[in-house]
């Protein structure tokens, strides 16, 4: 198992590096625009830098989510533990990780003195939710493409009418948060939400031969 999923990995180091480094670049591009006045490090993280982390779930899940690839999908020997629960787990400490390291380090002001502690758990949080929902999305509807749109129209509803309609799993709480609420309000309901996700996730991937949600 172990050789299996060091194989998997290296393919998906050769064919997937531009998805998976996407959020590492954007990270870093936040990091040098610091000190802007017009668009801000903190905006570009938020409106460009975190729905890039879409990409690296659309890639791990690659194969899994791949087009007209159903058969494959089905017959594939993965372990629905490892490849719906453990390898997301670890990705989302890493992105996650490193967002919140970018807002650390972009940050003027409070973060910079290490007030920022609300706000990061905050944005780790709704990373956790953004990419298990996607995770989930992808290997539900057997198709990349599928899962990636609803993610992204998801994030972008939420950003565009402050969450109406999304109750606690609003991801732009960190940054945008709802009037007379604190950018932490939900960040314990949306960890929660992250693990419920990806339970579902294994429950998919353990039982993807008797789902079948798209017609072809």
């Amino acid at each position: 198992m172990a050789k299996g999923t060091l194989s998997l990995w290296g393919y998906l180091a050769k064919t997937q590096t531009l998805f998976l480094s996407l959020p590492v670049v954007v990270c870093f591009i936040s990091f040098a625009l610091r000190g802007g006045t017009a668009f801000s490090a903190v905006d570009f993280l938020a409106m460009i830098g975190f729905w890039t982390l879409v990409f690296p779930a659309a890639a791990v899940n690659a194969p899994l989510g791949a087009l007209h690839q159903k058969e494959l999908f089905v017959s594939m020997p993965i372990s629905p533990v490892s490849f719906g629960m453990a390898q997301p787990v670890v990705l989302i400490l890493l992105y996650g990780g490193l967002l919140s390291g970018a807002y650390i380090a972009s940050s003027p002001g409070p973060a910079a003195s290490g007030g920022a502690g609300p706000v990061v758990l905050a944005l780790f949080a709704a990373a956790a939710v953004m990419f298990a929902l996607t995770c989930l999305l992808i290997n539900l509807f057997k198709n990349a493409a599928i899962g990636l749109v609803l993610s992204i129209a998801y994030l972008f509803y939420g950003m565009f009418t402050t969450g109406a309609g999304q109750g606690t799993l609003y991801l732009f709480q960190w940054f945008r948060p709802r009037p007379h609420t604190h950018p932490d309000e939900y960040a314990i309901i949306q960890m929660m939400g992250a693990v419920v996700f990806l339970l579902l996730n294994y429950v998919v991937i353990k039982y993807r031969s008797k789902l079948q949600l798209t017609p072809y």
